[in-house]
């Protein structure tokens, strides 16, 4: 063989050598593109998989979504992925990009194999809620419920759920273009929607704008109130026992409102319309799962105080009374023990996509987030029915509250909001530190009237404890302190509830005699830190106002019956075929005038009139409207919001209160 052909030979050698090796690389090449393309059809999959088991698990009980037409349900089940997928695909890009620009085999391998954990986690905690889902409701038990070793059993079974997920996605073979085709399709569909919503101002996230008067050295404001407090039981208002000896005293600083009435019933509907200054009729809320929605969600006292440079606090209850839970979004930077971000990515999400579908994320997020801060031990579930039906917890709570409420002051170098809810007055089951008035007795029914004072004493204790606080801190000379409550015993709105101010310096020290309303404090303060009240705000300030003392203070109160409202883990809600056209969770609309209520059940057309109990300003009975006068008022009221009154009948049938 000449030299030549030998040199030919080795070079056909190498070229074929080289050949087989391109093939090769392009051969692998091909493969981790389809492997990474797999990969992002599959994460997309099991985030619409998640969300619609989520969505599908809503729609079908009582839920925010059952006030809503068809096709706004469809349209938080279209817009919710956008974000999620956005996210997701991101990071998966990141995994990427060194996969493409490294040669290294087993580091592309390593970031493919790590990559795969997104959406086996995703799918993972489908199944998990699934699951917890399941359990619950066929056999009432579920992560809420764990204690002690359980917790351990439910995070192994976490665990399993993941390496399940993670073994399934890489076993997938039924990949093709059709499939990836169709999840594009679907991703469009979301982001086009998306887009709708986007152009759609009506429906944006914070886009209000506050007209404010600046203002320095603001000073600190307290909102304490305990729930379902009767002034009739209150030794500050008169009662023969003395249940309320601090307050008692501190009124006599205080500007003090003789006849306060709520303009709700239930918990919810009273807190949200005494921060959003606006009727239940208007906003829509009156009993879970209602929330806030439109501009109510922003335009709201704490809103306003937390522009202003206010550092924010809620202690109150999940699902009753909880801000965020209400959807007072921009409102508190603490909440119930868990810190809400400034800016959060749910309020751009809501900036970009709409406030049902960041509702819906919101709360998708806190169900999954909560099971697994239960189960490992860093914060146990709420569980709420348990705290306000059962009493399982002493006091459900009201101790810690108040030392968080220390805690959040304390790390406070800017001005402070604070809403305290108390529940030791709740009942209908009382659980007092100290026996004075049921001394010696048994609670052997709901709703005992010596528990309930023994309740009050002690909530007078608390409020003592909390101003002394407060002055050896050296923060009272600067503080406004609001006592208040959010309804009357048993959620009564026939009864008058304690309202009094102590403004700093003993500022307006004096008492009103003319009826006032929950829905007045929100002016009120405003008022005295001068900042602009906004035009939909309905109440009027006690400090610059003369309060006519015969206007319409109109109170709600929610459906009520058997088999309307069902017990869940996050507490009592209507149940879904209860909350129906015209009214929805509205049962009765009432009219305080002077000493008498006049309350509608829409139900059965019917007018009920009352006495109230220890009213300091009657009047005389020529100047009190006809019963047919206040019906065509409160029927007039609900058709300006927007309600079908047509299934009212008139004329209106008429009762008086047999108690009175």
């Amino acid at each position: 063989m000449t030299v030549r052909n030998k040199i030919k030979l080795i070079y056909n050698g190498r070229k074929s050598c080289f050949m087989r090796a391109s093939r090769l690389k392009t051969k692998s090449n091909h493969l981790q593109e389809y492997e990474w393309k797999k990969l992002c059809v599959l994460t997309i999959l099991t985030i619409y998989f998640y969300i619609y088991m989520e969505w599908l698990f809503f729609v079908t009980k009582s839920s925010f979504m059952s006030v809503l037409s068809f096709f706004e349900k469809l349209r938080i089940l279209f817009i919710t992925p956008t974000p999620i997928v956005l996210i997701s695909v991101s990071i998966l890009f990141l995994f990427w990009i060194p996969s493409v620009f490294v040669e290294s085999r087993s580091l592309k391998k390593i970031c493919l194999v790590t990559a795969y954990v997104i959406p086996a986690v995703i799918l993972a905690a489908s199944f998990f809620l699934l699951i917890d889902n399941f359990t619950y409701i066929v056999f009432g038990f579920g992560v809420i419920l764990t204690v002690g070793i359980l917790k351990y059993a439910y995070g192994f079974l976490i665990f399993a759920l993941v390496i399940f997920s993670y073994c399934l996605l890489n076993k997938f073979k039924y990949f093709s273009d059709m499939l990836a085709l169709v999840t594009t399709v679907c991703f469009i569909i979301s982001v086009a929607v998306s887009f709708v919503t986007f152009s759609n101002p009506d429906v944006l996230g914070n886009n209000y704008k506050f007209s404010t008067i600046p203002s320095s050295n603001r000073p600190n404001i307290l909102f304490l109130a305990s729930d379902g407090l009767n002034a009739e039981n209150m030794s500050v208002y008169g009662y023969h026992r003395d249940t309320t000896p601090f307050m008692r005293e501190l009124a006599k600083q205080s500007l003090f409102c003789e006849n306060c009435f709520t303009n709700a019933g239930p918990t919810g509907a009273s807190i949200s319309s005494t921060f959003t200054g606006r009727l239940p009729t208007q906003t829509r809320l009156v009993f879970p799962p209602d929330i806030l929605r439109e501009k109510d969600v922003y335009v709201h006292l704490p809103g306003i105080l937390k522009k202003e440079g206010y550092r924010n606090i809620d202690l109150s209850i999940r699902h009753y009374a909880d801000s965020y839970d209400l959807n007072l979004r921009n409102s508190f930077n603490s909440a119930n023990f868990r810190e809400i971000e400034k800016g959060s990515f749910l309020e751009f999400v809501c900036s970009w996509f709409g406030q049902e579908p960041s509702y819906f994320l919101d709360i998708m997020f806190d169900r999954i987030n909560e099971r697994f801060l239960h189960v490992l031990g860093v914060r146990n579930m709420d569980n709420v029915y348990a705290q306000m039906v059962k009493a399982e917890k002493k006091y459900y709570g009201d101790s810690e509250r108040i030392k968080e409420l220390f805690s959040f002051i304390d790390q406070s170098p800017v001005p402070f909001f604070a809403h305290v809810h108390l529940l030791g007055t709740h009942g209908p089951m009382f659980h007092p530190d100290k026996r004075v008035f049921s001394k010696g007795q048994k609670q052997e029914k709901p709703w005992i009237k010596d528990f309930y004072d023994d309740a009050i004493l002690h909530f007078d204790h608390q409020v003592e404890g909390i101003i002394k606080a407060l002055r050896e801190r050296g923060l009272l000379e600067n503080t406004l302190v609001v006592i208040r409550t959010d309804h009357a015993e048993n959620h009564s709105v026939d009864k008058r509830i304690p309202l009094f101010f102590l403004f700093p310096g003993n500022e307006y020290n004096r008492r009103i005699s003319s009826n006032v309303q929950n829905l007045d404090i929100a002016s009120t303060v405003l008022d005295y830190l001068d900042i602009d009240q906004p035009d939909r705000m309905g109440g009027v300030s006690l400090i610059s106002s003369k309060i006519d003392p015969g206007r319409y203070i109109i109170t709600v109160d929610r459906k009520h019956g058997q088999g309307l409202a069902i017990k869940k883990e996050g507490g009592w809600q209507f149940n879904k075929t209860s909350i129906e056209p015209p009214f929805y969770s509205l049962g009765s609309v009432g009219v305080v005038f002077y000493h008498k209520l006049f309350k509608l059940d829409l139900k059965n057309s019917l007018l009920t009139v009352f006495n109230i109990k220890g009213h300091t300003a009657p009047c005389s009975n020529e100047i009190i409207p006809e019963p047919k006068q206040i019906g065509q008022f409160i029927i007039d009221h609900l058709a300006e919001n927007n309600y079908d009154v047509s299934s009212i009948k008139i004329p209106l049938s008429t009762q008086y209160n047999k108690k009175d």
